[in-house]
């Protein structure tokens, strides 16, 4: 028996109707409708280059869902996201910008990366220079997850929401910062623990720090999902 379907009978026989509006999935029984309302129908987010933050604000409880999660997916192929601000700095350096244009530009002819040329070549008065990401020499690399509650400025209502980050295995993490593999996923969980609108305002870094499994302190070794 579909039991949503039944619900949604029911509710039809007696004059009302399945309402889509997220403020009231709970109060008309239309859950069904929620995304992510359990860690096993969260939304998937991917991610490609770091660093980068997610934002989410958005509100929860009440009449609507008590609850959402967000799978967040990692496969790392790079640093320096074209998303990124100039002025984070990443393992204590600055990111800079690579022009992919062409032609001239305030009397500067561009450059140009052929990534085709052999560059173990040498010319007779220079060594061809290389392109290498930060990534690709590290050997067992992790990344660093940190999520931030930056809450509304409302106290009432702050402390009755929690965000929290969950491993691969579906289970909670015990802080709020996290390492993990470049390939690896994880879930952040959106709580709502009265019975109010609760409105959040949460941000989720995703490597704002990455380093060898093998140059990580003991803390920080503490802060990998067993």
């Amino acid at each position: 028996m579909d039991v949503t379907q039944a619900i949604e009978n029911k509710i039809l026989k007696l004059g009302g109707y399945s309402s889509s509006n997220v403020k009231n999935y709970s109060a008309t029984k239309s859950l069904n409708f929620a995304q992510g309302v359990n860690i096993n129908t969260a939304p998937v987010e991917t991610i490609t280059a770091i660093p980068f933050t997610f934002k989410y604000q958005d509100a929860l409880g009440l009449f609507g869902a008590e609850n959402k999660f967000v799978k967040i997916k990692l496969n790392i192929q790079g640093e320096g996201s074209i998303f990124s601000n100039l002025d984070i700095q990443l393992n204590s350096f600055t990111p800079v910008w690579v022009s992919r244009e062409f032609g001239t530009l305030n009397d500067y002819d561009t450059a140009v990366i052929d990534f085709s040329v052999d560059t173990s070549v040498s010319g007779s008065d220079y060594v061809s220079s290389g392109t290498l990401d930060g990534l690709s020499d590290i050997q067992n690399l992790y990344i660093r997850i940190d999520l931030r509650n930056l809450k509304t400025g409302n106290q009432y209502l702050d402390n009755w929401f929690d965000a929290r980050i969950y491993t691969k295995d579906k289970e909670e993490f015990f802080e709020d910062t996290m390492y993990i593999g470049p390939e690896d996923h994880f879930y952040i969980g959106f709580h709502a623990r009265n019975t109010k609108r609760l409105p959040y305002n949460v941000e989720v870094d995703v490597g704002r720090e990455y380093l060898s499994f093998y140059n990580m302190t003991d803390q920080q070794r503490l802060l990998t999902p067993a």
